[in-house]
């Protein structure tokens, strides 16, 4: 998706939302929200990742790494409700992982939506 595309659809987002803040979106999308443990993926996957979003048996997460400030939090929970919005049927995992896909396109696009809706029109 192209970059203008992404803003104009943030924008919607944001408009319809009447909100740009990511996890009251999440939460209003019911996307389930947590965080990152030992027991939720192989932790060798998950290592030094600020976030993941998946999608099992049509139920859709969001875990965040725990030990992130407020911050960092905020832009990784932006990321991944841009993967929940711009690719939801797509595993990243499954494509980094099993099958070698370079997953790069779908991250660029992710936080692309994710600065389109931190950052005032302003700025960026």
């Amino acid at each position: 998706m192209l970059a203008k595309d992404i803003k104009e659809l943030v924008k919607r987002i944001k408009n319809f939302y009447q909100s740009s803040d990511p996890l009251e979106i999440i939460k209003k999308r019911k996307i389930i929200h947590s965080f990152l443990g030992d027991s939720s993926l192989c932790k060798s996957s998950v290592e030094g990742m600020d976030g993941i979003y998946f999608e099992s048996q049509g139920v859709k997460f969001i875990l965040i790494n725990p030990d992130l400030d407020d911050h960092r939090a905020k832009i990784a929970y932006a990321s991944n409700l841009g993967h929940a919005i711009l690719h939801p049927d797509v595993n990243i995992f499954s494509l980094k992982d099993v099958t070698g896909y370079n997953i790069e396109k779908y991250i660029k696009e992710a936080d692309i939506f994710a600065a389109e809706l931190l950052l005032d029109d302003y700025i960026f």
